[in-house]
């Protein structure tokens, strides 16, 4: 299909919430870390569908496992019986967490993934909920009430809940905030949409402490950072210390839709029934869950976030450019602060129109967090692309 008339279409029969496009491109094909448009170009992925697709495109290995549940016939039943790959996956994944007897719960994305958090936090003692200024947590329910970028909430206002308390991110000086009448605590161990806000590496452990002192709980919103998107299974271990729930989505299934959040001890605040996802934990999405983590593992893709990450902040940091305020990441997590919102949003298009996909995150944060597949010579292909845009400016 053309893409006029894909954007025809798309203008007639879709709610206009994307608006125009930020990408005027329809991606038809793709394979390893590539996509390719209706015209036959192809782009190197260095955005990942948005640090989702971390076996990039085309894997065998996962296209076999879809390919074998398809065939069986069977891609959802309910969560009246029994699941066997369910189980199969939790067993999996809790054995990668960074908490002690996890228990999980299988939804359909991360927002949904943060409200079944919040909502079985919220049968703790208390009745506040801290979040953090400038967080995002998604764009629905009690995702967007605690989502701390007013732009987002604002026009939802009727719909919020009204006891989010917001402190400033990586300020130890507001923590006292966090008393008796505090439930949980809501926080991404690296603010993405924020702009790839990496916070001062003792932050979480006098946060945790805090929360301990008050009993409150410790929602760590792993759907942006987990699944060794930071090189780590879980960006908190970096830190070492271990939340009480975890939040997760995006790279969890390498595309297929699915969220999940685990609990530690607290699992136990949830009675049956009070509880569910009709689609949550399928036979389709949890075979593609469970192939994504196993190849992660089998390919060491955890190191190999690590190592290409580091090279990439080294290339980048090779960069002489006055518009660059800094660069930071941590793995395949990283952001190129900009002077201006106008200059971000000019590297995208530039980059985009030689063949680099890369995104934004804040006013004024070029976002890269590509496959995690992606090689040296991945990185070393971005960087000649980039270098001509950043010549560019």
């Amino acid at each position: 299909m053309k893409l006029s008339t894909v954007k025809d279409l798309d203008k007639e029969f879709h709610i206009a919430v994307y608006g125009e496009r930020f990408f005027d491109k329809s991606f038809v094909s793709g394979d390893s870390v590539y996509l390719e448009d209706e015209e036959g170009s192809k782009y190197l992925d260095a955005l990942g569908g948005i640090a989702t697709n971390c076996l990039g495109y085309n894997h065998p290995e996962f296209n076999e496992a879809l390919k074998e549940i398809i065939d069986g016939g069977v891609l959802h039943t309910s969560n009246l019986s029994y699941i066997p790959i369910q189980v199969e996956y939790a067993k999996n994944l809790s054995e990668n967490l960074p908490m002690k007897q996890p228990k999980l719960f299988f939804c359909n994305s991360g927002a949904e993934a943060v409200s079944g958090a919040i909502k079985l936090a919220s049968k703790n003692k208390g009745s506040v909920l801290i979040s953090m200024e400038n967080s995002f947590h998604g764009r629905y329910g009690d995702a967007l009430s605690a989502t701390g970028q007013g732009q987002y909430r604002k026009p939802f206002t009727k719909t919020l809940k009204q006891n989010v308390k917001f402190i400033p991110f990586n300020d130890e000086n507001y923590l006292d905030s966090i008393n008796d009448d505090v439930y949980g605590v809501l926080v991404e161990p690296i603010q993405g949409e924020g702009g790839i806000i990496i916070p001062d590496k003792e932050y979480f452990k006098i946060l945790k402490e805090k929360c301990d002192d008050a009993q409150a709980l410790l929602i760590a919103d792993e759907v942006q950072t987990g699944f060794w998107r930071t090189g780590e299974s879980f960006c908190m271990k970096h830190y070492g210390v271990e939340p009480d729930i975890i939040a997760m989505g995006k790279g969890i299934a390498n595309g297929v839709p699915m969220g999940a959040f685990a609990v530690n001890e607290y699992a136990d605040l949830f009675e049956p029934g009070e509880h569910a996802s009709t689609f949550g934990g399928n036979y389709l999405a949890c075979t593609a869950a469970n192939a994504t983590l196993n190849i992660i593992l089998k390919e060491t893709l955890g190191e190999n976030s690590s190592k290409q990450g580091a090279y990439f902040l080294e290339r980048l940091n090779e960069l002489d450019n006055e518009q660059i305020r800094t660069v930071r990441g941590k793995g395949l997590m990283i952001g190129i602060e900009m002077d201006t919102p106008e200059n971000k949003i000019k590297i995208i298009q530039d980059a985009l129109k030689k063949g680099l996909i890369v995104g934004g995150a804040g006013k004024n944060v070029v976002r890269i967090e590509p496959p995690l597949i992606f090689s040296k010579a991945d990185v070393d292909k971005a960087m000649d692309i980039l270098s001509e845009v950043y010549d560019d400016l």
